[in-house]
């Protein structure tokens, strides 16, 4: 297993060096499958899982950003630029950079600005597949803490995969806007090891996340339902949270506004940040997601008022207005009301609306649950959205 997780690492990142070795061509799949040594369908497959993305989209992207670089950084003509990025015409170039950077090639080089919008993707070894469980958390081999300066080099790193959700990002500007949310103790970040897989900055005072990112390879793993569900928990309880992303139909856009949707924000007014067209999405104070695991898979997800998780052997449900966890085998039927913490091999923890804890231990044919009024045992781990 282990061996064939390494393999599709290596393809995946055979075909980001393949494409930085030719982004002054237009490559097709079949030439992209035939130098790694692929099939096009099961390339295609293992690059989306891993990236978000499908390898034109990613070649699109990295050739227009390599394109605004120049523009930014250099005199040449646009229409060499534009030969040079695989284009066979100033016309088709200006159209699709338009499409991503929402300015012409020849207002965005009077900015004197260049803003990447795809940095070459830098995979790392280690997940990229499965779900965090909740054993990983309380084990300590992954953690959620506030950043240090000592993170920031990671930090920064991170941030550069996670480009293609912010079009108008100035590492200059960052650099400092970070600096001052380390030192107010308003930026998180979830590590395994010595890896950043998750970062996030915010506002106590407004409720805004300002940055969210999350590694490429990670955005299917729930590393954000646990860095939302640690803010929510314990920096904003009871408090609206709201971030801003793309608008609908944005052709720049990778899929964070359907993320954002699936962690249950809402739509809210459009706007215009540093000239770029967005609009702002909220969570509601009365409303989350979470996804529930099961010895290290997931099976069901839904709100806090309803939660469940069914493995095709056995299933728990949780009510969270008796304080209690329900586990029974055979298929789901329903599912109770509360929060459903975790669940592991043999034991689960659940957590209702007025924070009782239900520390419950799963037999063949029965649950037996000890309640508790504490809330210092929630800071042990941390919960899905």
């Amino acid at each position: 297993m282990e061996s064939r997780r390494l393999e599709r690492v290596e393809s995946v990142r055979a075909v980001i060096d393949f494409i930085e070795e030719h982004l002054d061509s237009s490559l097709s799949l079949d030439q992209t499958a035939a130098a790694v040594h692929y099939s096009k369908y099961h390339l295609h497959r293992i690059f989306s899982s891993m990236t978000g993305m499908t390898i034109h989209d990613y070649a699109v992207r990295r050739r227009l950003t390599e394109g605004a670089r120049l523009l930014a950084e250099s005199s040449r003509p646009v229409l060499e630029i534009a030969l040079s990025c695989g284009y066979e015409s100033q016309q088709a170039f200006t159209g699709a950079f338009k499409e991503m950077y929402k300015l012409t090639p020849a207002r965005y080089r009077t900015q004197g600005i260049f803003y990447p919008l795809q940095l070459p993707l830098a995979l790392q070894e280690q997940g990229g597949f499965e779900e965090f469980s909740f054993a990983e958390l309380s084990n300590g081999s992954v953690s959620i803490r506030f950043s240090e300066e000592a993170d920031i080099p990671a930090w920064l790193e991170l941030a550069r995969q996670c480009v293609d959700g912010y079009p108008c990002l100035n590492e200059g500007e960052y650099l400092q806007w970070l600096r001052k949310r380390i030192h107010e103790k308003q930026a998180m970040i979830l590590k395994n090891g010595d890896m950043a897989l998750g970062v996030l900055g915010f506002s106590k005072e407004t409720g805004n996340i300002d940055f969210l990112g999350i590694h490429p390879q990670h955005r299917k793993r729930g590393a954000a339902e646990l860095l939302l569900g640690e803010l929510a928990d314990r920096y904003l309880p009871g408090r609206e949270i709201s971030m801003t992303t793309y608008r609908e139909h944005d052709r720049a856009d990778t899929g964070w506004r359907a993320g954002l949707k699936r962690l249950g924000f809402e739509e809210r007014e459009e706007l215009v940040e540093f000239g770029y067209p967005t609009q702002r999405f909220v969570l509601p104070a009365h409303r989350c997601r979470f996804s529930a695991s099961w010895n290290g898979a997931v099976r069901a997800s839904g709100r806090c008022d309803s939660a469940a998780v069914d493995d095709g052997r056995s299933r728990a449900s949780s009510d969270g207005g008796r304080g209690r966890l329900r586990a029974e085998r055979g298929r789901l039927s329903r599912a109770g009301t509360g929060i459903l913490f975790s669940v592991e091999k043999s034991s689960a923890v659940c957590y209702n609306q007025v924070r009782k804890r239900a520390v419950c231990r799963l037999s063949e044919t029965d649950v037996s649950c000890r309640t508790e009024n504490t809330q210092e045992e929630q800071k042990e781990s941390a919960w899905d959205f």
